[in-house]
C-alpha cells in the first residue's frame, strides 16, 4: 500500500484498541458482523459503505473523518485529552485538582527539558 492511500481498517483497529474495545464488542455496538469488522481491519483493499463507516464511527464515538484520516496523530491527541478529562471528572474535586496540578508541573518540566 502506498503512503498516500487511505487505510480505514488500520485506523479503525488503532482507535478500537486505544479504547480497549474488542472486535466482538465493536461488531455488537455497530450492528455489524464480527467477520465484517475483522475483514475491514485486516484487508488494505476495502470497500466500506458510508452507512457502515457511520455505524463504526458512532460505536467508537469518533468522527467518520477520523476513520478516513491519513495522519491519526491529531485525533490521538484529542483522544488522550478527552480520556484524561473523563478520568479526572470521575474523581472528587480535591484529588482531581491535585492530579491536575501534578500534570501541569510535569508539562512545565518537559518544556524545560526541550
Amino acid at each position: 500500500m502506498e503512503n498516500n492511500q487511505l487505510n480505514i481498517g488500520k485506523n479503525i483497529q488503532k482507535i478500537r484498541k486505544q479504547k480497549k474495545i474488542t472486535q466482538e464488542s465493536l461488531a455488537e455496538l455497530s450492528n455489524l458482523s464480527i467477520n465484517y469488522i475483522s475483514k475491514i481491519e485486516r484487508l488494505s483493499d476495502q470497500n466500506v459503505s458510508v452507512k457502515s463507516l457511520f455505524q463504526i464511527s458512532n460505536a467508537l464515538e469518533v468522527s467518520p473523518l477520523e476513520l478516513l484520516s491519513l495522519d491519526t496523530s491529531d485525533f490521538e491527541k484529542g483522544f488522550y485529552t478527552e480520556n484524561l478529562i473523563s478520568l479526572l471528572s470521575e474523581l472528587d474535586t480535591k484529588t482531581a485538582n491535585n492530579l491536575s496540578k501534578q500534570i501541569l508541573q510535569l508539562i512545565e518540566v518537559s518544556k524545560e527539558l526541550k
